[in-house]
């Protein structure tokens, strides 16, 4: 009698113990792993930031500040083809232009995928500076695709807005290179490397001039950083 009624209490304090547990292992919200996300990528711990966006998409496959944030995570870490997508797939969620774009249209570059970075519609970007980037970049597009016309006149555009942004004086180098204008190029490099001396896109297009110059030993120097 009693000692079955015992186990039975102990039965279910055991099942309400367990449910408990269950709860509180589940009980962290997607925002909240994307705020803890946040944290880690203050501190530039990105292996512990891509654990905390990928626990918030696990909650919430359309967290879009999450495949935002993971995407910048696999840009620091060097993996682009994973950082395309998560953006891609962000900006298809809804995502903010401003957010999104920029570092998409860097990947697009990258990949040699120019007809769709053309397409990328820059009506919704709010901030200045990040349309002169998108429009640098599909206008290093135009260039090496041999369409000096549209180059010159996106560069250009980008050159207005936002004249300091490394991404568009990178594409002014690349046009006046495309000019053989090289000397112009070198100095529009050298000024982007004195604002960021580690910045990838200067140090690549510096490899490629110093290679046209036949420095092999400066090219060998530059592509190397």
């Amino acid at each position: 009698g009693l000692s079955m009624l015992k186990k039975l209490a102990l039965q279910f304090t055991l099942a309400a113990s367990l449910a408990s547990i269950t709860a509180c292992g589940s009980s962290t919200s997607d925002a909240e792993y994307v705020s803890n996300a946040r944290t880690y990528l203050a501190k530039q711990d990105y292996p512990a930031a891509q654990i905390e966006l990928k626990n918030a998409l696990m909650q919430n496959s359309e967290n879009t500040a999450a495949r935002q944030l993971l995407g910048k995570v696999h840009i620091a870490q060097g993996d682009y083809l994973s950082a395309e997508k998560e953006l891609s797939r962000a900006l298809a969620l809804g995502a903010s232009a401003d957010e999104i774009l920029p570092d998409l249209s860097a990947l697009l570059l990258e990949f040699r995928r120019f007809d769709e970075l053309q397409a990328l519609d820059t009506s919704n970007l709010a901030v200045d500076v990040n349309r002169a980037i998108v429009l640098a970049n599909q206008g290093r597009a135009y260039l090496a695709q041999g369409d000096h016309e549209n180059g010159a006149s996106y560069i250009e555009a980008a050159y207005e807005i936002a004249p300091q942004a490394l991404p568009v004086m990178v594409a002014k180098a690349d046009f006046l290179l495309s000019q053989f204008e090289e000397d112009a190029a070198r100095d529009t490099l050298d000024q982007a490397l004195a604002l960021d001396k580690t910045y990838p896109p200067a140090w690549s297009l510096k490899g490629d001039l110093d290679f046209r110059d036949r420095m092999l030993e400066s090219a060998e120097a530059s592509f190397s950083k």
